[in-house]
């Protein structure tokens, strides 16, 4: 029997076998995704959450085994049967181990006492082992901000409240200028307060350094080497021009630290920043060389891949173990595959596998924005590489002279491919569209292998003779300033970004958009390549009937060399029905791309399920727009932002359906502008406003008059409930004004309950300003009002008049600033983000990060974006 099956597959034409191939291939794509999604929820999902996933993975691997034992004898039906239920059962055991491995590397950052210390903000003094060199901190970044430096590293054991520990918890530390000298490697003392990150974040903590750092261990030679030879290129390079000395560690090793804010911005705009960190094109060019060498020296094959794989070790070595560099080295490996191999099919089995690996042993790389740009890149690069450059052939005008070389087809093809997946994702950390990147990242394609390669040659070089590396690194370096006259001019270009839609939604809106422009693209080649449709009868003719003269182009085009590895760029099918296959595969492949798109929007900006999340802050702009959870669809709303249908909008994501009671802290346009469309639909049992306000500002009191909803008036001590939702009026005293409107503000301290955790406690201070705040904390019962509260809004947007004594009264670890983007005020003042995060709370700012649900957990207060 095996030989008769062996026989027929040797009879099969090569085209069978090859799709035969692909197709098997092409089932690893199902468990690679089915990795990604257990891993990023392993690290995102509470923890009684995901171990009831990874229970409830158990038990449908136990049902499943159970039916295949029950399938009976076989049977061609039955055997299709057991072969679909082997193949549920295996999804359903990567998802087990995938969810698995996540909570457990979840956990054992978090275990014993440390995890303790990071729910309570503790102060400790803890050994840290470096493990990436110190940079200085971005105002966008999202961590604190006062000081100058992060550095990351891994405590290893830690004292606090009088008790020694071991511990194995990466952390990032925030400390001053003192720190610019700890180098990857070293073992410190540091002594710091701890504070708990968000969820999926791969360090469990911030900490926040109070002294200096004092070092235990000193760097081994593999880490001194290092990092001596990444000082000496950044010192080399500045020397020979400015762009020189900020682009060349970047392209070379990844390093950004000298990378500037102009350069760096304008290289955002043209789409270039990718240029600047380790990638799988870095990797790929080093092992390139190498394979390259090997070939020329006629070296056996055998040895080969050793020396090629001690080039990566040695490239990793020098740039940093840290999880981007492995990620992108393994995604080199798989770019060189590529390149070798000439075929599609292996670099997507090998591309499968690698994803799904690397997610097993580094699970919060699932819910890195960096890894998935990698794989989409990738993906794009061997799936829709090909076709787009025999798309762009076969639009070419006709003749000899308009023939266009292989190598240029690849220069268009292939950042035109990446750019067409990736921009959905890098929508979520950049606003626009860059509408030069193709043409800035084909003119720039041929010089960044020139500088990796010079700079890496002079790196060895200078290793053994400083004056060796003289040519080698002129080389790079001009290669970096032309690269840096590209950026600027495509960022100085008409129209260099196009404005869209951010958030998920506009990265989904662009996915689609992308695989639209796709298929018009190969729809469009394929027509021109199959020429004009006959209207009548073919005419014989004793000559051989020639192709039309585009798809004569495309195949001479494209047509490897007798002997030669075949190009991976593919002609445009003239075919019907190749053709149609051609679509539907292009169509699998954007579908798939926007897919990852979307999950990772998902698991960086998914919205808490309901029931999860007590209050919710909504981006109006520049105004306040709170909600807190009452119940099951039932919330109470405190200030409506300003006109328009934000606030609106808002509640329908939340799924409010019923307005308990609606809360104006003041009469300022900002604060009840959006009242009348966010209560269409849900009109308010009562309105609460401050007993200050004499009066009511027409719009809200038309509105209020026309709905007949009650109308109480608040002042301390008065306090209620709604729901889940208890509250108290700690300002105003009276009912007399006091100062300007912003100072009559009603603050309201808030308990949120939710079932099965403890009650998230939440100061609410409107617009209050410094004064007013002052003589708030002097009013008797305040301190003790003001004690454990976990979240604080902070006055008037954040602004400099609304003062820093309510925060340092609270110290609440989260800290919101509801503020719109580039509003002319100057909201929020930075003295006051500074201060509140000296003091160690998060801040989350809506004009930067948009809307957030926060929620209370057993250990900690989590903040997760909301989508618009």
């Amino acid at each position: 029997m095996r030989e008769r099956a062996r026989a027929v597959r040797a009879r099969e034409p090569a085209r069978a076998v090859a799709d035969r191939e692909r197709r098997w291939d092409l089932r690893l794509i199902a468990p690679a995704a089915v990795i990604w999604a257990g891993t990023a929820t392993a690290v995102t999902v509470p923890d009684a959450v995901g171990w009831a996933l990874v229970a409830a993975a158990v038990a449908g691997i136990a049902v499943l085994v159970v039916a295949l034992v029950a399938s009976g004898s076989p049977s061609p039906v039955r055997t299709r049967r057991r072969a679909s239920l082997l193949a549920g059962a295996a999804l359903l055991l990567l998802a087990g181990a995938a969810l698995g491995t996540g909570r457990m590397a979840h956990d054992t950052q978090r275990a014993g006492p440390i995890g303790a210390a990071i729910v309570a903000g503790r102060a400790v003094t803890a050994d840290l082992v470096v493990s990436e060199e110190p940079h200085p901190l971005r105002p966008d970044a999202g961590t604190p901000r006062d000081a100058q430096l992060l550095v990351r590293g891994t405590i290893t054991a830690a004292t606090a409240a009088g008790a020694r520990f071991s511990a194995s918890t990466p952390v990032l530390v925030v400390g001053d200028d003192r720190w610019r000298t700890v180098r990857p490697g070293q073992t410190v003392r540091v002594a710091g307060r701890l504070a708990a990150t968000a969820p999926g974040a791969r360090e469990a903590a911030f900490l926040r350094a109070s002294a200096p750092p004092r070092v235990l261990v000193a760097p081994g030679p593999g880490e001194d080497l290092a990092a001596t030879i990444r000082w000496q290129l950044r010192e080399r390079s500045a020397a020979r021009s400015p762009d020189a000395g900020q682009l060349v560690p970047g392209l070379v090793l990844g390093d950004r630290t000298p990378l500037g804010e102009e350069l760096r911005t304008v290289m955002r705009t043209a789409s270039l920043t990718h240029l600047t960190a380790v990638s799988g094109t870095n990797c790929t060019i080093v092992l390139g060389c190498v394979l390259g060498l090997g070939v020329l020296l006629r070296l056996p094959r055998w040895s080969l891949v050793p020396g090629a794989l001690a080039a990566l070790a040695a490239f990793v070595l020098v740039v940093g173990p840290d999880p981007s560099v492995l990620r992108a080295a393994v995604m080199g490996a798989v770019g060189v595959v590529a390149v070798i191999s000439g075929r599609g099919r292996t670099p997507v089995a090998m591309l499968c596998t690698a994803v799904g690996v690397l997610l097993l042993v580094d699970p919060y790389l699932a819910t890195a924005l960096g890894f998935a740009l990698s794989v989409v890149a990738t993906a794009a690069l061997v799936g829709l590489c090909g076709p787009i450059g025999g798309a762009v052939t076969a639009l070419l005008p006709a003749g000899p002279a308009a023939r266009v070389p292989v190598p240029v087809i690849r220069l268009i093809a292939a950042p035109l491919a990446a750019q067409l997946a990736c921009a959905p994702l890098l929508l979520l950390v950049q606003p626009g569209v860059s509408t030069w990147g193709v043409v800035a990242n084909a003119l720039v394609a041929p010089l960044v292998p020139v500088v990796t390669v010079a700079g890496s040659t002079a790196v060895l070089l200078g290793s053994a003779w400083a004056p060796l590396a003289a040519l080698p690194l002129q080389v790079a370096a001009s290669g970096a300033d032309a690269i840096a006259a590209v950026a600027r001019t495509a960022a100085a270009a008409p129209a260099a970004t196009l404005p869209w839609p951010d958030g998920p939604a506009g990265a989904a809106l662009l996915a689609v958009a992308s695989a639209l422009a796709t298929g018009v693209l190969l729809w469009a080649a394929r027509r021109r390549a199959r020429g004009p449709r006959a209207t009548g009868p073919p005419a014989r003719s004793p000559h051989p009937v020639r192709p039309a003269p585009a798809r004569r182009r495309v195949d001479e085009a494209l047509r490897p060399p007798p002997g030669r590895t075949p190009r991976i760029l593919r002609p445009i099918p003239s075919g019907g029905r190749a053709g149609a296959r051609l679509l539907v595969r292009t169509a699998v492949v954007t579908s798939g791309l926007g897919l990852v798109a979307a999950g990772t929007a998902a698991f960086t900006t998914a919205v808490p399920a309901a029931g999860e999340w007590q209050l919710a802050v909504c981006d109006v702009g520049q105004g306040d727009g709170l909600v807190l959870r009452a119940g099951e669809g039932t919330a109470m709303l405190v200030d409506s932002g300003p006109p328009g249908p934000a606030m609106a909008r808002c509640l329908d994501r939340l799924g409010v359906r019923r307005l308990a009671a609606v809360v104006l802290t003041h009469q300022h346009d900002d604060h009840y502008g959006g009242l009348a469309e966010a209560v269409r639909g849900r009109v308010p049992q009562r309105v609460l406003v401050s007993a200050a306000d004499a009066t009511l500002a027409p719009p809200v009191a038309a509105l209020l008059g026309r709905t007949a909803t009650p109308v109480d008036r608040l002042q301390a001590p008065a306090h209620g409930s709604v729901g889940a939702v208890s509250w108290s009026v700690l300002w105003p005293l009276s009912p007399r004004p006091v100062g300007d409107e912003n100072d009559n503000s009603v603050v309201l301290r808030v308990d949120i309950a939710a079932a099965g955790g403890p009650p998230l406690r939440v100061l609410l201070t409107g617009d209050l300003e410094e004064d007013a705040a002052a003589a708030l904390l002097r009013a008797p019962g305040t301190s003790a009002a003001l004690r454990g509260v976990d979240v604080i809004k902070l006055a008037h947007h954040g602004a400099r008049n609304g003062g820093t004594a309510l925060l340092d009264a609270v110290r609440a670890p989260l800290a919101l600033v509801s503020v719109g983007r580039d509003n002319e005020y100057g909201h929020p003042a930075a003295a006051v983000l500074d201060h509140a995060r000296g003091i160690g709370a998060t801040v989350w700012r809506t004009d930067q990060r948009g809307g957030a649900t926060v929620r209370r957990t057993a250990d900690r207060v989590v903040a997760t974006a909301l989508p618009p």
